[in-house]
């Protein structure tokens, strides 16, 4: 078996994926090599983040008594970039709209689902680039993540938000999505969660979801934060949750996806497990997925 990794991934990270992969595969070291990083020895554990621009390699190839293969790719050292504002910052907002052009409007937000592909496209800019930001200290009444620089290891979708989806919106006022395709992409699967866990995991758990329903990188979630346009939500939203983009997209899908987290601990702070249960807005997606489902229109949850 092989994992696809990329961007920038601690190595707790990266264990805990080799250590699905089978008996044959051991642990890595990493040791910082001036301004790389070198996975150099199958013997240690945690501490370093790696930084793999396209990385894709069969696990395996790290066994027991063999020599692992050096990656010697550039890693963020020495000065560090000051606190930038993403919401107004001319050269962040260039390098994002160049990424990611405006394609076209999709009039129904239902109808704007996104696949694995282009969600692994949007997360592989965030982990080649998120090392240069860091986020503001003001922040601190309410993220736990604040005057921190940003990373793969710590970015969740409220990140994902502030640096990535507004501002690259912004523009043209539409939704992510809509930079993506110019097309409707009627979802085959609801994701319900919450904004607080990583983008890194979610991902992994789309992979994941995909693999067990033997399904292909073209299949549409419908993901809120990506459907919706952030800055036109009072268009999206409705004082009854059954006209609500949210409700119309579980009404399209053949299933609901529920993505749950583990207990993590970030500057002192814990979250989880399994937040989206603590969640109103999550318990009401789960609640019209039985509904619905006793009616024989969804899928069992998964």
């Amino acid at each position: 078996k092989s994992e696809n990794l990329f961007g920038m991934i601690t190595v707790d990270k990266f264990l805990k994926v080799t250590r699905e992969l089978g008996p044959e595969t051991d642990f890595v070291k990493a040791a910082s090599q001036g301004d790389h990083i070198k996975i150099s020895a199958l013997v240690g554990g945690p501490g370093c983040e790696l930084h793999i621009k396209g990385f894709s390699a069969t696990m395996k190839t790290f066994t027991k008594n063999q020599q692992a293969t050096e990656l010697a790719v550039p890693v963020c050292s020495g000065s560090l970039q000051e606190t930038i504002d993403p919401a107004t910052d001319a050269a962040h907002i260039d390098a994002l709209q160049r990424a990611f052009p405006f394609q076209g409007y999709i009039e129904q937000t239902e109808q704007r689902g996104i696949t694995y592909a282009q969600l692994r496209r949007v997360i592989e800019y965030v982990g080649l680039n998120s090392h240069r930001w860091k986020e503001n200290p003001a922040n601190r009444t309410f993220s736990r993540t604040a005057g921190m620089m940003l990373s793969l290891s710590i970015f969740n979708l409220y990140h994902m938000s502030d640096w990535v989806l507004k501002p690259a919106t912004r523009a043209d006022s539409c939704a992510f999505v809509e930079l993506l395709s110019s097309h409707p992409q009627t979802p085959a699967w609801f994701i319900s969660h919450w904004w607080g866990e990583l983008v890194l995991d979610f991902l992994l758990c789309l992979q994941a979801h995909l693999r067990l329903r033997a399904l292909d990188d073209s299949t549409a979630y419908w993901v809120c934060a990506y459907a919706n346009r952030q800055w036109n939500l009072g268009g999206e939203l409705s004082s009854d949750p059954s006209q609500t983009s949210f409700y119309k997209a579980i009404e399209l899908s053949r299933g609901v996806l529920l993505i749950l987290d583990e207990r993590a601990q970030i500057n002192g702070q814990e979250s989880g497990p399994a937040t989206p249960f603590s969640r109103s807005w999550c318990i009401y997606e789960e609640a019209t997925v039985c509904r619905m489902k006793r009616q024989g229109d969804v899928e069992l949850m998964f």
